[in-house]
């Protein structure tokens, strides 16, 4: 009994894996996902880079980062972050991963950062550049 239980189990976990096909693949989807937290500091010096991270939810965990888009107009910027998946078979449950990116400001002032939620107004944080 315990071993027919764990050859199953072996069978669901390789069934499942998330392993990425090769780089000649192109990926099946490939979607904005929503930026569920962010880490940044509050102020930088002018002419530094202000480094951020994310964790982005994903509908499984087989969903890899593609890309980081930013836009700027005037002292905001905006933050989309692309995933992709490749069809593979994966298990059904939410995932994340995380990501990071830098805006190199070219001014002294407030900034604002809005990351894309899947909602109208976004995560917004600001920062000083001094």
């Amino acid at each position: 009994m315990k071993l027919t239980a764990l050859v199953l189990a072996l069978f669901a976990f390789t069934a499942f894996d998330c392993r990425k096909p090769t780089e000649s693949t192109e990926p099946k989807y490939i979607e904005r996902m929503p930026v569920q937290s962010v880490t940044m500091p509050d102020r930088i010096s002018l002419g530094q880079e202000l480094q951020y991270g994310v964790v982005v939810e994903t509908p499984t965990p087989c969903w890899t980062l593609r890309t980081i888009k930013t836009s700027k107009e005037g002292w905001e910027y905006r933050v989309e972050v692309f995933a992709q998946y490749y069809g593979e078979p994966c298990i059904q449950i939410i995932g994340s991963f995380e990501a990071g990116g830098s805006i190199r400001p070219t001014e002294r002032g407030t900034y604002a950062i809005v990351f894309w939620r899947g909602e109208a107004e976004g995560m917004r944080k600001t920062f000083v550049v001094e």
